[in-house]
């Protein structure tokens, strides 16, 4: 457990690592922590309200919606996609380095991030499309 305050900010942030920790504070006694921190805001704007930053009754309610999501069945479908679409991205730079030109890994980490979101959102592969897309 580390604690330490950023400077202008009013709140301390304590990073739990340890198993026993996530478990005492995520499950054994979540109650005693909410998540309306004032530092949490800029977050909030951004992604909402929902799971990951609700609380209480509401959180409740969507954590019961998102449940069926993570059923193992459905964790090993999503695992084996993945696994899936890196094969191809593997491929494609087997053939460029091959061919001795650079790639840009940056670039390639987020085709491949886009390709693995179109996949499981929309079961499509996008192949050579994630360039106009990423570009967008």
């Amino acid at each position: 457990r580390t604690g330490r305050q950023v400077p202008g900010w009013t709140e301390i942030f304590i990073q739990i690592s340890s198993p026993e920790g996530i478990q005492h504070v995520l499950v054994a006694n979540n109650a005693n922590y909410d998540k309306q921190a004032s530092s949490f805001a800029p977050l909030r704007d951004l992604i909402g309200n929902g799971l990951l930053l609700s609380d209480g009754d509401f959180w409740r309610k969507q954590r019961r919606l998102m449940q069926p999501v993570f059923h193992t069945r459905n964790i090993q479908a999503f695992v084996d996609m993945m696994g899936e679409e890196t094969a191809l991205v593997l491929e494609r730079w087997e053939q460029v380095a091959a061919s001795g030109q650079p790639l840009n890994i940056q670039q390639e980490m987020m085709r491949l991030t886009l390709s693995v979101i179109t996949r499981a959102l929309f079961n499509q592969r996008i192949g050579d499309e994630t360039g106009s897309i990423g570009a967008a």
